[in-house]
C-alpha cells in the first residue's frame, strides 16, 4: 500500500478545476522490472501523447519491491473514457500481464485545494 502522510491544514477552499484520474497498480516479475520501466519510460514519449492527457506518473512501494502504482491525469473523463476503451489501452493491459500481473484499475475525479492566507 502507498501511504501518504498528510498534516491538518485549517483554511482550505477547492479550485474549481477538477482532475480526472486513472489509475492502475500492478506487480512485476523480478526479472522483468527492467523491461517495465522502459516500457513506462517509451510509454511517456512525445510520440505517445494522447489527445487529453496531462500528465503520467509511477510510483513504487518502498516495502514492496516490484509493486507499482501507474497514475494519469486527464482534462475531462470522455478524453479519459475514450483512451479506457482504446487498442493502445489494451496493448498496455497485455504488456502489463506478461511483465506481471494486474493488481487494480481505479477511475475518477479529485478536486484540488489550496491554501487561503487571509483569515
Amino acid at each position: 500500500m502507498i501511504r501518504a502522510v498528510i498534516t491538518t491544514i485549517t483554511f482550505m477552499k477547492p479550485i474549481q478545476t477538477k482532475t480526472t484520474v486513472l489509475e492502475i497498480c500492478v506487480s512485476i516479475k523480478d526479472n522483468k522490472r527492467q523491461e517495465f520501466l522502459q516500457m513506462f519510460e517509451l510509454l511517456s514519449g512525445t510520440a505517445f501523447q494522447i489527445n487529453g492527457r496531462t500528465d503520467k506518473r509511477i510510483y513504487e512501494e518502498i516495502k514492496r519491491p516490484n509493486h507499482f502504482l501507474w497514475t494519469e491525469e486527464w482534462n475531462d473523463a470522455d478524453s479519459r473514457d475514450n483512451y479506457f476503451h482504446s487498442d493502445r489501452f489494451r496493448s498496455l493491459l497485455g504488456a502489463i500481464q506478461v511483465l506481471g500481473k494486474l493488481d487494480r484499475i481505479r477511475m475518477g475525479e479529485l478536486s484540488p485545494v489550496r491554501e487561503i492566507d487571509d483569515k
